[in-house]
């Protein structure tokens, strides 16, 4: 799974796999099905802010101006 970190502007995801801290998950609950663990499948497009970083598979869908930054 990569890991993304938000350094521009928001990031919308709005499909695929993302691995969220519990505090991500809790506020993004009603757009997502737990996995197992950490892992959730989105179900409804949800979008991160500026700092913010998330595991994810399967592409980011971007704005034009959006940045993203690999974590290793």
């Amino acid at each position: 799974m990569e890991k993304i970190t938000v350094v521009g502007d928001v990031i919308t995801v709005r499909y695929g796999t993302v691995e969220l801290s519990d505090d991500q998950a809790k506020r993004r609950k009603h757009n997502l099905e737990h996995l197992i663990e950490k892992s959730y499948e989105v179900k409804r497009p949800i979008q991160f802010k500026v700092g913010e970083t998330f595991g994810y598979e399967s592409g980011v869908e971007q704005k034009k101006t959006t940045r993203k930054t690999k974590i290793k």
